[in-house]
């Protein structure tokens, strides 16, 4: 999200949404709106969309342009009530990798949303029924080896059919999209003015992470800061580009 200035060097904003753009599911209506939250009391940029539910809402540029807001919300609720649906399967030993499944893909609020749902990674429709999703596992890869855990084979597709298979950490590691990739998911190169390891050793861009800050300290000053972001490791927090 670059930023730009006029020709009187007064800060223009970059963000702009267009009548009948589509974020996920909503269909911006009026992309200039002003957006009052306790962060941000004198309003933030934001557009009015409609979603494919029928249910107008609200969101801010921002929070559209990162991908977490993809819908009114009836996305974060059908994850929920497919994550609540046991059918006496609470107990099955990959009922909980359908859970982590669809939340990474569906909840926005889930901390590796971004590297899954945020970039387009779903969940093939059937599977979004946990007996289905058990049933094709077990007729086609059978009971989980010890120590292998589940994995897509092509790290750009979704959990479908034909792209499941079990896989070491390691086997998993390799085959994450930073582990296979040169960019990171903005396309900004990971070289080694630009990268850094996290705890987790995972490769971290840091024009992302200085990215990332800017923006949440403009969300809790609820206007444009123009101020620089710091470089190194401080700034650049948040989840890994690859997960």
């Amino acid at each position: 999200m670059a930023r730009s200035t006029d020709l009187n060097g007064k800060f223009c904003p970059s963000l702009f949404a267009e009548r009948g753009q589509r974020f996920g599911r909503g269909v911006v209506v009026e992309p200039e709106v002003r957006i009052v939250m306790p962060s941000a009391p004198k309003g933030t940029r934001g557009a009015e969309l409609i979603c494919d539910c029928g249910t107008a809402y609200r969101s801010t540029l921002s929070m559209l342009f990162q991908g977490r807001a993809r819908s009114c919300g009836c996305l974060r609720e059908e994850s929920k009530r497919a994550s609540s649906r046991t059918h006496g399967l609470s107990g099955h030993p990959l009922y909980d990798t359908h859970v982590g499944m669809m939340a990474r893909c569906y909840d926005q609020g889930h901390r590796l949303f971004r590297a899954y749902g945020g970039r387009g990674i779903d969940v093939y429709p059937e599977w979004h029924d946990v007996t289905a999703f058990l049933g094709w596992i077990e007729a086609n890869l059978g009971a989980r080896p010890a120590g292998l855990s589940l994995d897509r084979v092509n790290n750009d597709l979704g959990y479908i059919p034909g792209n499941l298979r079990w896989a070491t950490d390691e086997e998993q590691h390799r085959n994450t999209q930073a582990a296979l990739k040169d960019r990171c998911a903005a396309d900004h190169l990971f070289d080694d003015a630009n990268t850094y390891l996290d705890k987790r050793g995972w490769r971290q861009c840091r024009t992302c992470g200085r990215e990332r800050a800017r923006q949440r300290r403009q969300q809790r000053n609820g206007e444009d800061d123009p101020r620089p972001e710091a470089d190194g490791e401080e700034a650049a927090t948040g989840e890994a580009d690859a997960a």
